[in-house]
């Protein structure tokens, strides 16, 4: 038997509906609704699952903090500030052979370790890496020196010896070590990495532009750590130091152009 419904209209006019289709509607309708509890329980999960692992992510490892009032951070001094400066003189430790610029350790006054580096790199890291850390990445503590003592330098190194001065003196020398009390502990990937895709990660792409830093092998970036009390792993462009010049051939060679370089055009 089926159930007699009227219709809407002037006319009466009638339908007959058989029990088993109203049945089998009525089974279809608790099907699409247990569906949809359970879809929306699916994603209300995913969503939950998704925090956590942005929570545990922004929890283990900081690629960018809230510099707070730009007008307050002090790009003459840097990440390091005037107090944690280099005291000079310093003493020669070791020829550091990685990269293509000429580089050495040397231990200040104070008894702390520095990264010495020379030639057409030095300017312009100093400056590269103020302006990253103004706007909130992680930089190394960069101190440029325009005429350095170095003592116990040997006669001759492996490479820069044309950007040496006499009786220990070297010119136009930049002083670097990472954040205190961070070590470098491995490399991080430009493709492959906790903040990849977020706004923090493409602002850092933008100030690779802004700052024309071209050199973004994976090996100038660098992830650092503390040696004790744990705490998030701090993510950084390491190395700036193509930063502000153009590159020649193939070679990679930094350019630093003049004022007065036929290569530059005037801004009208």
């Amino acid at each position: 038997m089926g159930q007699v419904q009227p219709l809407a209209g002037d006319l009466q006019l009638w339908r007959v509906t058989p029990h088993w289709f109203r049945q089998e509607q009525e089974i279809q309708v608790s099907r699409t609704r247990s569906f949809s509890l359970r879809l929306a329980a699916l994603l209300l999960l995913a969503q939950c699952i998704l925090a956590q692992e942005h929570i545990a992510v922004s929890a283990d490892a900081v690629l960018w903090a809230d510099p707070g009032d730009l007008r307050s951070r002090d790009l003459f001094w840097g990440p390091g500030g005037k107090d944690r400066q280099p005291a000079l003189p310093v003493e020669f430790l070791a020829e550091d052979l990685k990269g293509n610029s000429p580089k050495f350790e040397v231990r200040d006054s104070d008894g702390k370790k520095w990264t010495a580096k020379l030639g057409l790199e030095a300017k312009p890291e100093t400056a590269a890496a103020r302006l990253l850390w103004a706007v909130g990445y992680s930089a190394n503590e960069n101190y440029f020196v325009p005429n350095l003592q170095v003592k116990n330098l040997p006669a001759t190194l492996s490479r820069g010896q044309s950007l040496m001065g006499h009786d220990g003196n070297v010119p136009n020398v930049r002083l670097q070590r990472h954040p205190h009390p961070y070590k470098r502990v491995g490399n991080w990937n430009w493709r492959h990495n906790p903040f990849y895709g977020t706004r923090e990660f493409n602002g850092l792409r933008v100030m690779m532009g802004l700052i024309a830093n071209w050199d973004l092998k994976n090996e100038n970036n660098a992830i650092l750590d503390k040696d004790k009390d744990g705490g998030p792993k701090l993510y950084e462009v390491s190395d700036v130091g193509t930063a502000m010049g153009t590159s020649e051939g193939l070679k990679g060679e930094l350019v630093c152009l003049s004022p007065d370089s036929p290569h530059l055009t005037r801004a009208r």
